[in-house]
């Protein structure tokens, strides 16, 4: 019997929190699968989802992330609250970053380092005003259908389609998504695809959606995962 592609009763029900624990607030909200942390995610806010997408699920820089974690904020100044963080991100170099998505700029950077006072040194604290990331909205969209490829297939394993990839990109080195449709002809494009997408999220190989939408004939590069 096929895995059923339904949304799983809990992640209904979070859903369904989050949507009353909102108030009358007049914003999306949004329900995501990451390949990266291999699991389901809330996001208040189409904001949040640019956010999420680009600095964060398809960011090559960041190994893993936490959206909205409990008990970590920015400290209290004399100008501004304390507030909780909306993401926590380790670096594949080992660093750990905090993310505040700042729309209402009430926050500020203290000096060029990015870090705010008081701040523990340690930790790097990234703050997104609406400068940052509405630029990006068409781009988070392209990345987006990628991504859902890689939701496709969750908790799939597809080994053979998996080696099969990996063994024609390390071959080629370097092509469009097409070419390697074409040297797998005997395995599901559908499946391709979704391992295709994932060993993107998973660093394997880099894609470039910045002006093009993912298609057969995006451009691929292999690289070795840090």
């Amino acid at each position: 019997m096929p895995k059923s592609r339904t949304l799983p009763s809990r992640s209904k029900a979070h859903v369904l929190q989050a949507y009353r624990s909102r108030g009358r607030a007049n914003r999306n909200l949004w329900l995501v699968y990451s390949e990266k942390t291999k699991r389901d995610w809330i996001l208040g806010s189409d904001r949040h989802l640019v956010h999420w997408v680009k600095f964060l699920e398809v960011n090559p820089n960041v190994r893993s992330f936490a959206i909205e974690p409990e008990g970590i904020q920015v400290p209290r100044e004399a100008d501004r609250p304390a507030k909780n963080v909306d993401a926590t991100a380790e670096l594949r170099n080992g660093e750990h970053e905090h993310h505040v998505l700042d729309l209402s700029a009430t926050f500020r950077q203290e000096n060029s380092s990015g870090i705010l006072a008081d701040y523990p040194s340690d930790v790097g604290l990234r703050i997104f005003s609406e400068s940052d990331l509405f630029p990006l909205g068409a781009e988070a969209m392209r990345w987006l259908k990628l991504i859902n490829y890689c939701a496709a297939i969750r908790n799939e394993d597809h080994k053979e389609a998996t080696i099969a990839c990996i063994a024609t990109m390390r071959k080629l080195d370097g092509g469009t998504l097409g070419q390697v449709l074409d040297v797998l002809p005997n395995f599901d494009s559908q499946i391709v695809i979704g391992v295709f997408s994932r060993m993107v999220i998973q660093n394997d190989i880099a894609v470039d959606l910045s002006s093009a939408s993912f298609s057969l004939v995006s451009e691929w590069t292999w690289r070795c995962a840090a």
